[in-house]
């Protein structure tokens, strides 16, 4: 299953380890080589990557949502929840959850600005570091429940729960 578009992928497909509909590229669990719930993520151009890692790694602004409001209009009451906060990643402006609509066959990568950065929480994110001549991969898990580790010297990635088993 693809994480960013939801699209359900064979085993067996032409496009390789990517989604057969939105071209992401599938990462895998190196333990068990199932699909991880990750989406890989690229830098707005002028982010370097120590700034990036520095937004990361910053608190995430608190989530401040005025609560639900009663209006009393003599026999109508009504109530009115109200939705995240505009400084909130939810469904209609996070960048992992939209589609990829333009079509074709080019794979077009999420790409994130500073704002988006100060909003994910460091939890989310798993960064590659590959040196210099390469730069940092970044990853946002979908599923923040799902224990994902990765090994700081060899950048390999697995469900924590197989590590715990397989290595102790």
């Amino acid at each position: 299953m693809c994480y960013r578009c939801s699209t359900t992928n064979s085993l067996l497909r032409q496009t390789g380890n990517a989604c057969t509909s939105c071209r992401q590229p599938l990462e895998f669990s190196f333990v068990s080589f199932e699909p991880l719930p990750v989406v890989e993520f690229v830098l707005e151009e002028g982010i370097s990557d120590e700034e990036a890692v520095r937004l990361i790694q910053m608190e995430p602004p608190q989530k401040t949502t005025s609560g639900p409001v009663i209006t009393d209009e003599g026999t109508i009451k009504t109530l009115v929840l109200s939705g995240p906060p505009d400084d909130q990643l939810d469904d209609e402006n996070d960048p992992f959850t939209s589609t990829n609509t333009e079509g074709g066959s080019e794979f077009q990568p999420v790409e994130v600005g500073r704002s988006v950065l100060t909003r994910l929480h460091r939890s989310e994110v798993m960064v590659k570091e590959w040196g210099a001549p390469i730069g940092n991969q970044y990853y946002r898990s979908v599923m923040p429940d799902f224990p994902i580790s990765l090994c700081g010297s060899c950048n390999k990635v697995s469900c924590s729960s197989h590590i715990s088993m397989d290595w102790t």
